[in-house]
């Protein structure tokens, strides 16, 4: 009696084992279903790629829309500076003309205004000489060095300019230019006669009178 009990008891026991092995493997396999349930397939997996190819390229074409409409504005504020600076040079064009034109009529009326004028380079100078003094000196000067007949009275003004220049205004420019056809007799000695000329004048001329 004892060994069939015992028997039984060790089927029972092994039947208990057999029923937890196949337990144990059912949730094995479901573990591995559901593991290749989350797998992708192959066209999965092309479905993913192209729809990431999709997401990249719209991507692209967005920055380079905004790089496009960057480059738009920059472009156009590039041709407002242009036109900008296009009109600042024709300012500063006809500004430039208009200030040589001017310096020009301005040289030009200061020179009409030197029309009866030498400038007389070397002549003593006295201390404290009054202008009655510099015109009589120069109407000496001019009929001893010179032998033109000029009197005081053909001598509107004359007065120093500078420790060496003597400025001789005529009152008739016939005699300055008896004055200046007769400077030749002054070929060797230290005093030198020159036309009143602006000192722009001079410049164009390349004149030195000093």
């Amino acid at each position: 009696m004892l060994d069939k009990t015992t028997s039984r008891k060790q089927v029972r026991s092994g039947d208990n084992r057999l029923s937890v092995y196949q337990v144990s493997a059912d949730e094995k396999l479901e573990h591995i279903y559901q593991t290749l349930a989350t797998l992708m397939t192959k066209d999965d997996l092309v479905f993913q790629m192209n729809k990431l190819r999709e997401e990249i390229g719209e991507e692209n074409r967005e920055m380079v829309q905004r790089l496009e409409c960057r480059v738009f504005e920059l472009e156009t504020e590039n041709d407002k500076l242009r036109d900008t600076i296009e009109q600042l040079e024709n300012s500063v064009e006809l500004s430039v003309e208009r200030i040589v034109q001017l310096t020009l009529k301005d040289n030009s009326l200061e020179q009409q205004g030197r029309k009866n004028s030498v400038r007389i380079v070397g002549l003593p100078n006295d201390r404290n000489e009054t202008a009655e003094a510099c015109i009589d000196k120069c109407a000496k000067f001019f009929r001893d060095y010179l032998n033109v007949d000029i009197e005081s009275t053909d001598i509107d003004i004359a007065h120093r300019l500078g420790p060496q220049s003597t400025i001789c205004k005529f009152t008739r420019r016939i005699k300055k230019f008896e004055v200046l056809k007769a400077r030749r007799n002054l070929k060797g000695k230290k005093i030198s006669i020159f036309e009143d000329l602006t000192q722009e004048t001079r410049e164009s001329l390349n004149v030195h009178t000093t």
